[in-house]
């Protein structure tokens, strides 16, 4: 990192990381080589917080012009990253509210009635996809609940546990069309 001072480098954990992280005690060379280790050591959310730290500390404005377009590369692979770090360990921060899927006919509308709480409508073909709308849980959403949603949306209670799973598992299929899943 450029310019990234001793000062800088106490600083920059709890600034621009939102990490209590006490530098002093962790020295493992080259201001360089601490930050990579405890990089290395941190945990998935730690380790998005920290890269995100490193462009909020050095945006596209810091460096010259002429370097900006490589750095735009750079920080949108990083991005992409960052995302992986933070779903891995936490998936959606939020209630899940839209998991709409599996459109098996002409493409469902949907219109934003509130972009604040992301509530939405969908106002046609609405018939042609599926719909789940029960929380998913921190740990994501397991095949066995979509099984137990899928068979209460379509009534298949006489259904075991296995068939309702083939029943829904054929219904994906159909979305599919002539694609592989």
């Amino acid at each position: 990192m450029p310019d990234f001072s001793y000062q800088d480098r106490r600083e920059f954990y709890p600034y621009y990381c939102d990490l209590e992280i006490n530098v002093e005690d962790r020295i493992y060379g080259t201001t360089r080589e601490t930050f990579m280790r405890i990089l290395e050591e941190a945990s998935p959310l730690d380790q998005a917080k920290i890269i995100k730290g490193v462009f909020k500390k050095y945006p596209l404005s810091y460096f010259h012009e002429k370097e900006r377009e490589t750095k735009q590369l750079i920080s949108d692979e990083y991005q992409g990253i960052i995302a992986k770090l933070e779903f891995s360990v936490q998936g959606v921060n939020s209630e899940v509210k839209n998991l709409i899927f599996a459109a098996n006919g002409p493409k469902h509308e949907i219109v934003l009635t509130d972009a604040i709480t992301n509530e939405i409508n969908i106002v046609k073909n609405q018939e042609n996809c599926l719909v789940y709308d029960r929380p998913v849980l921190e740990k994501g959403l397991l095949w066995e609940e979509l099984v137990d949603w899928w068979r209460d949306e379509e009534e298949l209670h006489n259904l075991t546990g296995s068939d309702a799973g083939q029943n829904l598992l054929d219904r994906l299929k159909i979305s599919l069309g002539n694609n592989h899943p």
